[in-house]
């Protein structure tokens, strides 16, 4: 558990200051934030909701940060609150719904765990693909899935490289 947290501490300080370039590369402002950690009581209340264990690099970082605003782009990684139903900035219930209305099992099972005020894009963790480690894919999805990464913490390691190719490019343009 230990290696666990020191690995999603590296994929996040390095996140941040990898977005960080890439904001300035375009000059805009960087209004990234972490969440204070997450109480336990209220991951386990999650846990109780969902019947099953949280995916263990997705729970760690609860543990770290409940929630990271401007994570990419315009989408965040909602606090616990928001997927307890007990603040609803993102109308995830209703998402919800109207995924299982249309018939899309995979969203309509899934966990999100991102969403936006401004576009549709979600971020999902599908429980029932996990796998034997306990992890759970991440799904990028914006009216359909767009893309699949293993795990929690594979996907944000990988958004660090993806956001320094972004800045370099950006950076080159400008040449």
């Amino acid at each position: 558990m230990e290696a666990l947290k020191q690995r999603l501490e590296k994929a996040i300080t390095e996140g941040i200051q990898a977005r960080q370039r890439y904001y300035d590369s375009i000059e805009l402002d960087a209004e990234q934030e972490l969440g204070e950690p997450a109480a336990e009581a209220s991951i386990q209340k999650l846990e109780s909701i969902l019947g099953t264990a949280l995916p263990p690099s997705y729970r760690a970082f609860l543990l770290l940060h409940n929630g990271w605003k401007e994570i990419d782009g315009g989408v965040d990684l909602v606090p616990l609150e928001e997927l307890l139903g007990i603040t609803n900035e993102h109308d995830l219930s209703a998402w919800k719904q109207s995924a299982l209305d249309s018939g899309d099992d995979v969203a309509a099972r899934s966990l999100v765990i991102g969403a936006s005020l401004i576009t549709a894009t979600k971020y999902l963790l599908d429980p029932v693909a996990a796998s034997q480690d306990g992890e759970w894919p991440l799904l990028q999805y914006h009216h359909e899935i767009e893309a699949e990464v293993p795990s929690f913490i594979e996907w944000l390691e990988d958004s660090v490289e993806e956001y320094l190719e972004l800045a370099e490019l950006d950076m080159s343009d400008d040449e």
